[in-house]
């Protein structure tokens, strides 16, 4: 049993490119774009951040704690860093 087409799956016996070969191809490389774009965007930010000494303002990380308490030393302290 011989091949009665040698080359590649994406060109037609006739010399034309495959339309769905043509697609796959072009996501392909627009996916990889992206995901280069990504991770630099990634390094970028990280690199930022070990740049970046400044202390971290720990209130806005706090997570739904209505404790009176915690509001009024939070508030103490902003103040003390404002004077």
């Amino acid at each position: 049993m011989s091949p009665t087409h040698v080359g590649s799956h994406c060109v037609e016996t006739d010399g034309s490119f495959n339309p769905v070969c043509a697609f796959v191809i072009g996501v392909g490389i627009f996916v990889g774009l992206v995901s280069v774009i990504c991770v630099a965007q990634i390094v970028k930010l990280c690199v930022k951040h070990r740049r970046d000494k400044s202390p971290v303002d720990l209130s806005t990380f706090m997570l739904h704690n209505n404790s009176r308490e915690d509001e009024a030393e939070i508030q103490v302290v902003n103040e003390e860093e404002a004077v």
